[in-house]
Parts: structure tokens; sequence; C-alpha cells
């Protein structure tokens, strides 16, 4: 006769067996499941698995929310050119990075000119500004200094950028349409003109502002940058425009010439500083 005792004992060793070649095995078990949709306020405890939130984030009170978006859900975007452009939000200068994922979004807060966001499919980057972008107001920060982007994941969706107030530039602070900061492809047209001056030529969307900077960059050379910053509402279509810039090298065309013209990285110009 078996007794009750021993055949417990005997099936418990069972599942404790079954559970470790399981989770060694890389299947998610119900257990895990569950603290992986925890909700927390502080988007630096919350979880991305292979850049999705499995944690959901609830900041300010639902001021933003991020619930884990279904496995089903798949992202049309990929990981590496939404972290750039988010990262390249003009809004989030000296800003510290946090947290990047991919998620179902809902924003309480809402602006003249960023669309609502309710149960959107996107990508949200939460960034702390605490050490670096933040004045101190009252012995307290405002949501622990957290700002966040949300740029929607699917074309024509919704993209919004919020700077908590006393962080940031103040123009910046509220609830907008973000702005990514890029740098163009440009072309040297001709000599330098008598007064060192060189003409570019670039081609930058027609809905951006833009502008030029030089740095040097070892000797006899200079890193000729042309910037686009264009809002980054995918709703927005914006149609390519070629334009010229003259821009001053130095006080004389032979010293202008006698640089050698080095051109800056394309692509997004990463504001938020890296930790």
């Amino acid at each position: 006769m078996i007794t009750k005792g021993n055949g417990l004992k005997k099936s418990r060793r069972l599942v404790l067996a079954a559970l470790t070649l399981a989770g060694a095995a890389g299947i998610q078990l119900a257990s895990a499941a569950v603290s992986s949709s925890a909700t927390v306020t502080n988007p630096a405890s919350a979880t991305v698995v292979g850049g999705r939130f499995t944690s959901t984030v609830v900041l300010d009170g639902g001021l933003i929310t991020v619930r884990p978006a279904p496995a089903s859900d798949q992202s049309q975007q990929g990981i590496g050119g939404m972290t750039a452009k988010i990262w390249a939000t003009t809004q989030l200068l000296n800003f510290q990075p946090q947290t990047l994922g991919f998620g179902i979004v809902t924003m309480r807060a809402t602006s003249k000119t960023a669309l609502p966001v309710k149960n959107l499919e996107a990508w949200v980057g939460f960034a702390n500004g605490n050490f670096s972008a933040c004045i101190k107001k009252g012995g307290a920060y405002r949501s622990n200094g957290e700002a966040f982007v949300i740029i929607g994941d699917a074309v024509g969706s919704a993209a919004d950028v919020y700077v908590p107030p006393g962080c940031g530039l103040t123009r910046f602070s509220g609830v907008r349409v973000p702005s990514e900061q890029t740098s163009i492809k440009w072309y040297q047209q001709g000599r330098a003109t008598s007064h060192g001056d060189i003409t570019f030529r670039a081609t930058v969307p027609h809905c951006a502002t833009y502008g030029a900077s030089t740095v040097l960059d070892g000797v006899g050379a200079l890193k000729v940058s042309i910037l686009a910053q264009r809002p980054d509402q995918t709703s927005l279509t914006c149609v390519p425009d070629v334009v010229t810039l003259s821009i001053p090298l130095a006080k004389t065309a032979a010293k202008a010439n006698a640089f050698r013209l080095v051109h800056a990285p394309v692509g997004p110009v990463r504001e938020v500083t890296p930790r």
C-alpha cells in the first residue's frame, strides 16, 4: 500500500523537476507571465524584452500608460531605426535615456498641435532630466523629471513628446509634436568666395527648418554638418526641397579653399545624452 505522504512528496519532486526543465528550455510559465505584466510607475523599473514592453507603465497617474502589446501584434518598424529617431528628438536635449520599447499607448494629455493617443501601437522612449535638464522647485520634481516621446508604429499615426515643467528649454515644456534633428547629405558647389564662403547644396524635407555647423576635424580638416529639424509627425507629408547654403569657412578664399572638407555622418543626430 502506498502511503499518501510519500506519494505527495514524490509528486512535488516531479512538479519541481518539470518546472526546472521548462525554465531551462525557455518556456514561459504562468508565474513568469504574471510577473512580466506587473504595473510600475517609474519607467526605470519597466521591463523590456526584445524591444517590447513586458510590464505596464503608468506615469503621473495616467498621464501616459504603456501596456504590453499582444505577441500577435508585430511592429512595422525596426528597433534600431526607432531608437535613433526617438533619441534624436530635439525636445529631449540634455536628458538621459531610460527605457525604450514597443507597446500599446494611451496619453491623457493633449495639445493644439499633438494628435490624441489612445490604445495606439507605438514606440515609446522615456528619458530623465533630474541630473542634467531639470530645475528643482519646492523640494521635488514633477514626474520625477520624466520626459517621453511617442512615435506611432503605423504610417500616418500620431507622434508626441512630453517635457515636464521645469525641465529642458521652457518653449519645449508640455505636450507637442516632436522634432527630429537629422544630419543630411550635402554637395559642395564651386570654390570659396573672396570672403571665405563656400556654397553647399542639400535636399531637406519641405516642412523642415535647417542650418549648418562646422568644427575642426584634425589638421587642415573641417567637418561640415547641414542639419534639418522637422516635426516627427508621421501624418505630415513633407516634399523634399533642394536648397543652397553659403557657409563662411574662413576670412579669405585662400584659407577656405585650403581646408579639406569632411562630411559629417548622415542620419539622426542624438540629442539625448548617453549615460
